[in-house]
C-alpha cells in the first residue's frame, strides 16, 4: 500500500511491526470543526473506558501525594486535549480532601479552545496553548506532577527522548505517561467498538492509526535510555494493551519530600 491510509481497513492492511508516520485526521489543521469537538466529546468516554488513565494519571500521583503529606499539588497534563482527565484528576482530589490545580497544555489552537469551554466551571483548572516541545529544560514554574495520555505515539522516534527530558525537566516529582501498545489486534478491536459506538467523528480512523503509531514497551525503553533517564525510568503494561512510563525525579524518594 502505498502512502497514508484514508480508511480503516488500509490501516488494519498496514504493517505493524513498526511505527506508522501517517498523520491522524484530528492533527489535520483544516478537519471538520463539529467532527473534531464531537471526536472530543467522545474521547471523555473513550478515556474512561479504554485508556486505564485512572490506575496510572489520577491514582499514582494521588497516592505518592498522600504519602508525601501533600495536601495541595499541581499537575501538568501535556497534550491535555478536551480537559477531561484534568478534570477528573481535580474531582478526585477533592474527594480525597486534598487540593489539586492542572494546567493542561494543548497545541492545536482548536482543541485548547474546547478545553477552555469545557473546564470553565472548574477554577481549578488552566488551560495554555503551546508545543510539549516548547517546554523549558531550565523551567521558571515546576509541577509535582507531569503526566500525558495518548501523547507519547504523536511524536518521532527521534523526537522522543527530548520530550521525556523536558517534561522531566518540568517536574518535581513524577513523569507519568500513559499510552498505547502497538498491536493489530487491538487497533481492530477499537476501530469495530468505535464505528459502532462513536459515529461521527475521527475515533475509529484515528484510534486504530493511533495504534499503529505507538510504541512497543522494549522501543520505549532504548528511547528512555537515549534520553539519559533509564536509572530513573519504569516501563510496565496494563490490559487492554496499554504501556505506562514513569520517571522519578532525583531527590524524591517514593513517597518522599524533595530534597
Amino acid at each position: 500500500m502505498n502512502g497514508a491510509p484514508t480508511t480503516v481497513f488500509e490501516v488494519l492492511r498496514g504493517d505493524f511491526a513498526r511505527r506508522s508516520s501517517a498523520p491522524e485526521l484530528m492533527d489535520d489543521p483544516h478537519s471538520d470543526r463539529r467532527r473534531l469537538e464531537r471526536t472530543l466529546t467522545q474521547f471523555a468516554t473513550i478515556n474512561r473506558v479504554f485508556s486505564r488513565y485512572r490506575r496510572a494519571l489520577d491514582r499514582r500521583p494521588a497516592a505518592d501525594a498522600a504519602a508525601a503529606g501533600l495536601r495541595r499539588f499541581s499537575v501538568l497534563d501535556v497534550g491535555g486535549g478536551g480537559g477531561d482527565i484534568a478534570r477528573r484528576i481535580v474531582r478526585d482530589a477533592a474527594r480525597r480532601g486534598r487540593h489539586a490545580e492542572v494546567t493542561v497544555l494543548e497545541a492545536d489552537p482548536r482543541v485548547a479552545a474546547f478545553a477552555r469551554r469545557a473546564c470553565a466551571a472548574v477554577p481549578e483548572i488552566t488551560v495554555q496553548q503551546g508545543s510539549a516541545l516548547e517546554l523549558p529544560l531550565v523551567p521558571r514554574t515546576r509541577y509535582d506532577y507531569v503526566i500525558c495520555n495518548h501523547l507519547l505515539h504523536h511524536f518521532p522516534d527521534e523526537q522522543l527522548p527530548e520530550l521525556l527530558q523536558r517534561m522531566a525537566a518540568a517536574a518535581r516529582r513524577l513523569v507519568i505517561a500513559n499510552d498505547l501498545v502497538r498491536s493489530r489486534g487491538s487497533a481492530a478491536a477499537f476501530a469495530a467498538f468505535a464505528t459502532l459506538f462513536y459515529p461521527g467523528g475521527f475515533a475509529a480512523f484515528d484510534g486504530a492509526l493511533s495504534v499503529q503509531k505507538a510504541f512497543r514497551p522494549p522501543e520505549l525503553r532504548e528511547l528512555i535510555e537515549r534520553a539519559g533517564l533509564a536509572e530513573h525510568a519504569k516501563v510496565y503494561t496494563l490490559l487492554p494493551g496499554r504501556v505506562v512510563v514513569e520517571l522519578a525525579i532525583p531527590g524524591v524518594g517514593a513517597g518522599g519530600r524533595a530534597s
